[in-house]
């Protein structure tokens, strides 16, 4: 969920809290969200964590509330983890999707790998566009890039990766 829908939702469900509580929380998000390291995100998350103990602690939100800012920092944490990923662990391969994307007709033809079994056919960006939405994975999210680079995604408890024919 991006940050702006989960900024939303919270005067829906944590209405006690000061503008400057939520101010300092989504401040934290942002933070993780703009790591550049693993460890980078680790540290920023335990910092988070500490930050809900102290609210819990001094009795600003109660166990639901609590829940809800772990949901929405674990959110968080694997949006930064996915795209740290999908930059560092695939390296040239997402330079090559930014070129796809600048100049599209040099492969617009994925294979799909299930499971680890190859497809016994060819899949169209379009086709993996759909597929992606489908899942509910934004354009603008992480996991998009990350799957568009060759990065797997779980889906339905099976790992599926789309290779660009070249």
């Amino acid at each position: 969920m991006p940050l702006k829908a989960l900024q939303a939702m919270w005067p829906i469900e944590l209405p006690r809290l000061s503008e400057r509580v939520q101010t300092s929380w989504f401040s934290q998000l942002n933070h993780i969200h703009g790591e550049k390291t693993e460890g980078g995100v680790r540290d920023a998350v335990l910092l988070a964590q500490g930050f809900v103990v102290a609210l819990l602690e001094a009795e600003l939100i109660e166990e639901p509330g609590a829940h809800l800012l772990g949901t929405m920092l674990l959110r968080v944490q694997n949006d930064a983890i996915a795209r740290l990923h999908a930059a560092n662990i695939v390296g040239q391969t997402a330079t090559e999707v930014f070129l796809n994307k600048v100049q599209p007709s040099l492969s617009d033809q994925f294979t799909i790998i299930r499971g680890g079994l190859e497809g016994n056919r060819k899949a169209t960006l379009q086709e993996v566009h759909d597929f992606l939405d489908a899942c509910g994975l934004s354009p603008e999210s992480a996991q998009w890039e990350g799957a568009m680079a060759g990065v797997p995604i779980e889906v339905d408890g099976t790992t599926i990766r789309f290779v660009r024919v070249t």
